[in-house]
């Protein structure tokens, strides 16, 4: 681990939340399957995936974008109920006992209770996966392809890739010329991201 990823005074040990196999390759495989241009993308393993994104915190202006999304996903579940977590479009209501909502209930928890767990990290990443993903898959199904569309296609190889550096500075570009309120879209959203992480990932450590 970078010395500058393990001096982030709110999120804790960078490793340690993205470092273990099985997040990191749920990570990495939820935008993967939305992904229109999968079989053009390098197979990376799950450590090595972990391991260059964490060259993505060696750029101050990415741990401050992350910073920023955190502090407003944290005071969103204050106010949040994880058993609606799953509840959104046509969901039928999901059953109190159902383990999906159960693990919910455990990370929402310990994510609530203390900002710097480093869980957030590793949903703070998932949560940036999903719209990359969602973004260049309608990008890809539109009439038109621009510059902008160049850019989320080229952002999402750089974070399938598990190419820190060019996810972190591609992200901070489109924030800067188009999506200056990024951080406010993914953070308000984050608990729908934790219910798509538990259905990934709900092994993991961070939801037991």
């Amino acid at each position: 681990m970078s010395k500058k990823a393990g001096e982030l005074s709110i999120f804790g040990q960078v490793a340690d939340a993205i470092g273990e196999d099985e997040l990191a390759q749920a990570l990495r495989e939820a935008p993967l399957g939305a992904a229109r241009m999968a079989n053009q993308l390098k197979a990376v393993p799950p450590q090595a995936w972990a391991e260059g994104m964490q060259q993505a915190f060696q750029i101050q202006k990415f741990v401050d974008f992350i910073e920023q999304m955190i502090r407003i996903a944290h005071t969103k579940f204050w106010s949040s109920d994880p058993y609606l977590a799953l509840q959104f479009n046509d969901n039928q209501p999901a059953h109190p006992d159902d383990p999906i909502v159960l693990a919910i209930t455990r990370a929402h928890r310990k994510l609530t209770g203390d900002p710097r767990q480093p869980g957030w990290i590793a949903l703070a990443l998932f949560c940036l996966g999903r719209v990359i993903a969602v973004t260049s898959s309608k990008s890809y199904e539109s009439d038109e392809w621009t510059d902008v569309t160049l850019m989320w296609f080229s952002l999402e190889k750089s974070f399938l890739e598990g190419n820190g550096r060019d996810t972190a500075k591609a992200v901070l570009e489109l924030r800067k010329e188009l999506l200056p309120d990024l951080p406010e879209i993914i953070g308000s959203r984050m608990m729908h991201g934790l219910a798509e992480a538990a259905i990934n990932a709900g092994e993991t450590r961070l939801f037991q």
